[in-house]
């Protein structure tokens, strides 16, 4: 291929761009990975209720894991710019399917915490930062779209896994719904992760939008900052307190919701409805948000997310 073939235009190009199986693939990943682990608060009676735990020790896990992912977030972006994405999302897959597999085996608290909070914990580490760092790479252009339509596939998880669960655990037991999910979490991720690639290079491509001009831009725009340079800012910590503020808010939500609806009197299979619902809005505030990005750029984007779910907690409240 010539110089001059590799620096054409995706949407000049006859052929298809692969940057579109990336995205698909980066969705299906994000839809297993996310959808398991907020299916956590539809096990939580049926754990309770068979092992006589308290809320505190179980969720307790749970935050363990939330450490995990957080910490290792860090550690699976630095592995993926050295190892490529297809790697580190195998290795993030295995380590999650064997995590819900164990699960089924559960019969102590350090089992519990170690199952959940270091193992499955350490595989939720790749679900972020390695898939839209490289769609990043992939996309000039509707890049907010692209990111936005990866991150509805945490919404469509929440709105597909906990019905499942809990139609699993009725139908059979909670043990054997964590072979079953832990099984196809493990099938989905390590499959979709072989169609990831790093870059477009790898393709023979280049980002979509993007021409020799774009390119320029796009180097002294976003590869000016080492991640220690970045440490220093104070728009990193910024965003970092607000994504902060947007966990702890979001998962005592999605960890509590269905114990505490069924407390209230509310069944089962209407209490894993809540979580759908959630996961089902989520898909839309996200693809539209996402595309809004492009348009209006990202902090008018952050601004509006942050008003709308401030004030949904206030409602619920």
């Amino acid at each position: 291929m010539t110089g001059q073939e590799t620096r054409q235009s995706p949407g000049a190009e006859p052929g298809f761009f692969y940057g579109y199986i990336v995205v698909a693939a980066a969705l299906c990943i994000m839809v297993a990975m996310w959808g398991t682990y907020y299916a956590f608060g539809v096990f939580f009676k049926p754990v309770i209720t068979e092992l006589g735990w308290t809320r505190a020790t179980i969720s307790g896990a749970f935050s363990l894991s939330l450490i995990m992912h957080g910490l290792l977030g860090i550690v699976m972006g630095r592995l993926t710019d050295k190892l490529g994405p297809r790697i580190v999302m195998t290795f993030c897959g295995v380590l999650l399917g064997l995590g819900y597999l164990l699960m089924s085996q559960l019969g102590t608290i350090w089992q519990l915490y170690l199952f959940y909070g270091v193992i499955i914990g350490t595989g939720m580490g790749g679900a972020w930062v390695p898939l839209l760092s490289t769609v990043v790479r992939w996309f000039t252009r509707r890049r907010s779209m692209m990111s936005g339509i990866i991150l509805a596939g945490t919404g469509i998880g929440a709105l597909v896994a906990p019905p499942l669960a809990n139609w699993l655990i009725s139908t059979y037991d909670w043990r054997t719904s964590y072979i079953i999910l832990g099984s196809l979490v493990l099938v989905v991720v390590v499959s979709a992760a072989q169609l990831q690639r790093r870059d477009p290079s790898q393709m023979g491509q280049v980002p979509y939008g993007e021409d020799k001009g774009d390119k320029q831009g796009l180097t002294s725009e976003t590869d000016g900052f080492s991640f220690k340079e970045a440490a220093y800012t104070r728009q990193f910590w910024v965003i970092s307190a607000m994504f902060f503020c947007f966990g702890f808010a979001l998962f005592v939500i999605m960890v509590h919701i269905v114990p505490h609806a069924t407390e209230l009197g509310i069944s089962a299979a209407s209490a894993a409805t809540v979580l759908a619902t959630i996961g089902g809005l989520a898909i839309v505030g996200r693809v539209t948000l996402g595309s809004a990005g492009d348009r209006i750029g990202n902090r008018q984007v952050f601004i509006i997310g942050f008003i709308l779910m401030s004030a949904a907690l206030f409602w619920l409240a």
